[in-house]
């Protein structure tokens, strides 16, 4: 019998029935139970999805927990990057694609979606572990489901963890390979550390694989060829009578959602940026580099349903610096970038632009060039390449 995705491992199953027996009881303010959790998402509306379609899962952490969360509900989306919670939950970045569970294909199952038990012993400790889990397994599932039972204060028997809904669709492994067409979503365990078991789940092994003291579980799940990660730069030129300003931005952009094949793109790395002063020869920018922020730092926007995809993009990120010159620092000058064109100086805005990916789908390319009325002229560059 699998026990969470490991056949034959008795160390890690040990340490969940070591938990399940009930040494820790677990603080609710920071991630809420099961109850208040449930309270939060009910109170947006759900998006109206396309039955079949593909759905991004988007990953949170939650820094005083040290827990990973996933969820492809929008509305549940939609309230944690509207701050519940006390904005505890914050975006990692990390998404994966997966079928929608409202009418997912044949040949696809549901996973399972747990959290642990919201009741107490008599001893005052909590039966369930404060997070979530997710298996494909049915076997698994169906195990989880009422395994590791204790007695409530109630006097009543419930499991350690509680089946909440089936979250979204994938294919399992066949022989510890995904088939043709679908691509793997690996799973690591905390080793239930400090008697509160957890999960991530992500397409990159080598993350997952380098996480300390975490237990790597392998292939669990077989996802569809969903759309790909971005990577490139853009860089951009602004020049006048007394300025020259070039910036350049190193991007990768990740999937933030995905419904009715259109995705959202956020981005993430460094923007840096050099500026020069006529007359001033050893002028620098400090700071000289920004580390974007995927939830406020641009979006790009591709809509898979046309051929070739087209796509939409914002790119405006700023940060506030001081100019250094030779004869000392102008302070509260605001360097800025914007990946898809526009201005770029103190007191401007960036603009939007929209173009069509290469036939072959793999290149996003396009410039952009004009006068900003008696400043001088802007041009810029980007060139964005698909990373599956």
């Amino acid at each position: 019998m699998k026990r969470f995705g490991i056949v034959g491992n008795p160390v890690r199953v040990l340490a969940i029935l070591v938990f399940a027996a009930g040494a820790c009881a677990f603080s609710l303010a920071s991630m809420a139970g099961r109850v208040a959790w449930a309270d939060a998402v009910s109170t947006t509306a759900p998006t109206v999805k396309v039955a079949g379609g593909i759905v991004a899962v988007v990953e949170y952490y939650n820094s005083a927990l040290n827990h990973y969360f996933i969820s492809a509900d929008p509305a549940e989306i939609a309230v944690l990057d509207g701050g519940a919670f006390g904005g505890a939950w914050k975006r990692t970045g990390e998404s994966f694609p997966a079928w929608d569970i409202v009418g997912s294909p044949p040949g696809t199952v549901p996973v399972c979606r747990f959290f642990g038990t919201d009741r107490y012993r008599s001893d005052g400790t909590r039966i369930g572990a404060n997070s979530h889990f997710y298996t494909a397994d049915p076997d698994e599932c169906a195990y989880v489901r009422t395994g590791w039972p204790s007695i409530a204060s109630d006097g009543l028997s419930y499991p350690a963890w509680t089946f909440e809904s089936y979250a979204f669709a994938v294919k399992l492994p066949v022989n510890g390979t995904c088939p043709a067409g679908t691509q793997p979503l690996y799973r690591t365990y905390n080793n239930g550390a400090n008697g509160d078991p957890g999960h991530r789940y992500s397409m990159r092994a080598s993350l997952l694989q380098g996480m300390a003291g975490w237990v790597y579980e392998g292939l669990v799940m077989c996802l569809p060829q969903g759309p790909p990660s971005w990577i490139g730069t853009a860089s951009g030129i602004f020049t006048s009578a007394v300025i020259v300003e070039t910036t350049t931005a190193s991007v990768t952009w990740n999937l933030y959602s995905f419904v009715g094949n259109i995705a959202v793109y956020r981005p993430a790395g460094t923007v840096s940026a050099t500026i020069t002063f006529v007359g001033c020869t050893n002028g620098k920018l400090l700071p000289s580099s920004h580390l974007l922020d995927p939830s406020t730092d641009g979006t790009l926007t591709i809509d898979y349903n046309a051929n070739p995809p087209t796509y939409h993009g914002t790119g405006l990120s700023s940060w506030p610096t001081t100019l250094v010159c030779d004869e000392g620092s102008i302070p509260g000058y605001e360097g800025q970038t914007d990946y898809f064109g526009g201005s770029k100086g103190p007191g401007s805005l960036g603009v939007e632009a929209a173009g069509v990916v290469s036939p072959d789908g793999v290149t996003i390319q396009g410039s952009d060039s004009r006068n900003i009325g008696t400043v001088g002229l802007q041009s810029f560059q980007w060139k964005f390449t698909s990373a599956p």
